[in-house]
């Protein structure tokens, strides 16, 4: 299945994933491949990440930042 994830990433949080990498990668690729809310939220909690929706990539999705509207 071809899903898509729309996440946001708190700046505020570089230099905890700039210092735990490997953690990092590991919790993101465990909620990407299989939508763990647990690894959703230790991700937000430790490293800012907000997951903002997973859909099929044929699904649209409309993302609206500062007014820009992009379809994706």
């Amino acid at each position: 299945m071809s899903n898509r994830t729309i996440i946001e990433i708190s700046h505020d949080f570089a230099s905890d994933i700039a210092l735990n990498q490997n953690h990092f990668m590991m919790l993101l690729g465990q909620y990407l491949r299989s939508c763990d809310k647990e690894a959703a939220e230790a991700l937000k909690l430790h490293f800012g990440v907000n997951i903002i929706g997973t859909a099929h990539h044929s699904e649209k999705r409309i993302v609206i930042m500062n007014g820009e509207e992009t379809v994706l």
